[in-house]
């Protein structure tokens, strides 16, 4: 029955995709490297039910950071190896939708912050040409949403993509929730044996306008080894999620939402993290939408020397997007603003964050372009545990040179602070790369 299966379906669509990068990093260490990044998935839907099953390993080779840098260095090969699967039922208007995603590796992770890390896209040079705005936001930790499977996550499972832009053509943000923002990891320049796994589940019941919807999920990410778990700890902890979204119009709907958080980490740091907040959404026309919200987030994070601190801060999200008719080209514009304090997954701290994404592309035939920034700011004491600030942004452009074939290239900068000591000072990358894919209905 199993081999059946897909048979049986519906439908039954087999992935399979690749991009391959080179790049020219100047920094501190300055040197070339390149990685290439297979997909392969399987989708399968029946009438009330769907199936997704992906893998997508990443390769990268580059100079061995342990090594001498005053002497040849010889090439380090690091794998990450990446999964999800996924499926739903849906009976009357309720919904139910399981998820895992796992990754497990070598990991470099000051290397993938000039690195694209966005999902691969199994029909390249049909839109979605462009590459984000630099891994600032992420430091590209794959294989949690930032690869196949889609779940838009970061290792910790914090419901962001990995450089945070998640863009399209057509000015696409993605969306995040007060308090769940993306975390990202401190891009120290060695290699690691690192894992993560995000588990959940989630109901969602529609009665006319109003939908509401129940999430509960596990995450734990760290490095594998004991000697490397000093700089990247294990941290695990649930997360439960309720929303109330209610359709006021065809243009408007608003939006409550509740969120708790529980971090442990093997330092033996414990954080909560408790959120409430209130969106509104509008559609302007057919191109055109923006999101305002609003709330409180409450946290519960160990301080030095033993302390406990209990904070009140303010959650804000702003985005627009749109897009629009421009030289006989689409043009794609994209905004949005974050203010919420995450879970730091280095130290499994409260740590107050501001973030900032914004995309402009511009696409006609095979052709596009794109401009992008993407930047966290922490703003805690320089020197607080856990303080981390990341600032990145690519421009460049891309060609299909056919059906499921598109090059692109560019550039890329990127800069990183931790705990007030710069551990990514200000870097260049100059990549060209190449994508390919197809898909076939079974």
């Amino acid at each position: 029955m199993v081999v059946l299966g897909p048979i049986l379906a519906q439908v039954a669509v087999l992935s399979l995709a690749d991009r391959t990068e080179a790049r020219y990093i100047v920094s501190d260490d300055t040197h070339a490297e390149a990685s290439t990044r297979p997909l392969v998935a399987l989708d399968v839907r029946w009438r009330r039910s769907d199936l997704r099953l992906s893998y997508a390993p990443a390769f990268t080779i580059l100079p061995d950071p342990e090594a001498d840098p005053s002497q040849s260095r010889d090439p380090a090969l690091i794998i990450f190896h990446s999964g999800t699967i996924s499926g739903s039922h849906s009976w009357g208007r309720t919904k139910l939708t399981l998820s895992e995603t796992g990754s497990y590796g070598t990991q470099n992770f000051r290397s993938a912050v000039l690195t694209d890390q966005r999902p691969i896209n199994p029909t390249p040079g049909t839109g979605n040409t462009t590459p984000n705005s630099g891994n600032s936001g992420g430091t590209g930790t794959p294989g949690t949403g930032s690869t196949a499977g889609g779940t838009g996550s970061t290792p910790g499972g914090t419901g962001s993509t990995t450089g945070g832009t998640g863009s399209t053509t057509s000015g696409g943000m993605g969306s995040t929730t007060g308090g769940t923002n993306a975390t990202a990891l401190r891009a120290a320049n060695v290699i690691v044996h690192f894992a993560s796994s995000t588990t959940s589940a989630a109901l969602e019941h529609r009665t006319g306008p109003i939908t509401v919807r129940g999430e509960l999920a596990y995450n734990i990410s760290g490095a594998t080894r004991p000697e490397e778990q000093a700089t990247y700890p294990v941290v695990r902890g649930p997360r439960a999620q309720v929303s109330v979204t209610d359709r006021l119009s065809a243009a408007d709907n608003v939006t409550g939402t509740v969120i708790g958080q529980y971090s442990s980490s093997s330092t033996g740091n414990s954080v909560w993290i408790g959120t409430l907040t209130s969106s509104w959404g509008h559609r302007f026309d057919a191109h055109t939408t923006s999101q305002l919200g609003a709330g409180l987030s409450g946290t519960r994070t160990p301080l030095d020397q033993g302390y406990t601190a209990y904070t009140i801060y303010p959650v804000i999200t702003a985005s627009l997007n749109s897009s629009s008719t421009l030289a006989r080209g689409i043009l794609g514009l994209g905004l949005m603003l974050t203010s919420s304090p995450v879970v730091d997954l280095t130290t499994s701290v409260a740590d107050p964050r501001v973030g900032v994404n914004a995309i402009a592309s511009w696409q006609r035939h095979r052709f596009s372009t794109f401009l992008g920034v993407n930047a966290q700011l922490s703003t805690a004491a320089p020197a607080s545990a856990g303080s981390l600030s990341s600032v990145g942004a690519a421009v460049g452009m891309g060609y299909g040179l056919g059906k499921g074939v598109a090059l692109d290239g560019g550039f890329r900068i990127a800069y990183q602070t931790y705990e007030g000591a710069t551990v990514v000072p200000l870097s260049y990358a100059v990549f060209i790369g190449l994508a390919f894919g197809a898909q076939q209905r079974l």
